[in-house]
């Protein structure tokens, strides 16, 4: 199942993010669209890297994942730095459903490219503006058709970490503008023998074009588009794309 072993190791090989300037840069958004959010949604929250991080900013947050296997880490991990009231939700981001609505919402790290079909990410779309308050803010970020196409097609990434070796492989259609991830672990258990596990991940790409549409016949309004962590417009070659949308009054 997706993200059994990941979560494992996910911090591990994940470890060179600043998640702390992840979330300066959401709560800047945040404030230049005038919004000063208190309790916001967190889509994907995997592991609580970045839900720990907003926290400390002062946000109320729930997280939802997929995952129970990454929200048992993210709740060792918000517990042990005393964010012990942060509601954490195993749900799939197609069929979110909070118990009332948030002041904001963020999807960090192409969780949104993991819905892989129009449909389920018109859904997705529907849901957080269903659960957001009248001029409420949805900050997500995706990875780049570019991306695909000229950093991750083909390519193998080797970790080779203390507690895990992994082998990253890649492979882009560019017809169906699915990629699949086959990732291998090996490590060391307790007994000193060693695992291998595998798994299989799949993202879409999507043009900002087709996501200003869906974004749009989901009844959102799109305030801006931003180059990875900056303020600018998207260049060509961006790796990643940050959307900040709006539930109009």
């Amino acid at each position: 199942m997706m993200y059994e072993s990941f979560a494992s190791f996910y911090d591990v090989l994940t470890s060179d993010i600043d998640y702390g300037a992840w979330a300066d840069y959401i709560s800047e958004l945040f404030s230049r669209h005038n919004l000063s959010p208190k309790l916001l949604a967190e889509l994907g929250c995997g592991t609580g890297n970045v839900t720990v991080q907003l926290c400390k900013k002062g946000y109320d947050v729930i997280g939802t994942d997929l995952s129970e296997e990454m929200l048992s880490v993210a709740r060792a991990k918000l517990d042990d730095e005393g964010f012990t009231h942060t509601m954490l939700l195993r749900q799939d981001m197609t069929r979110l459903d909070l118990y009332g609505c948030v002041d904001g919402a963020v999807c960090c790290l192409d969780g949104m490219n993991y819905l892989t079909k129009t449909e389920q990410m018109q859904a997705c779309l529907e849901r957080v503006k269903l659960f957001l308050k009248p001029g409420g803010i949805f900050i997500f970020d995706m990875n780049s058709r570019w991306k695909f196409e000229n950093v991750l097609d083909g390519n193998t990434f080797v970790y080779d970490e203390q507690d895990v070796y992994c082998v990253w492989q890649n492979d882009y259609n560019r017809k169906t503008k699915l990629c699949d991830f086959y990732l291998t672990f090996f490590g060391e258990q307790r007994d000193g023998s060693y695992f291998r596990t595998d798994e299989l991940h799949r993202e879409r790409a999507y043009s900002q074009r087709h996501m200003e549409k869906l974004i749009k016949e989901a009844g959102l309004s799109l305030l801006g588009v931003y180059g990875e962590l900056t303020f600018d417009e998207p260049k060509e070659d961006c790796q990643r794309l940050f959307y900040v949308v709006r539930k109009e009054n």
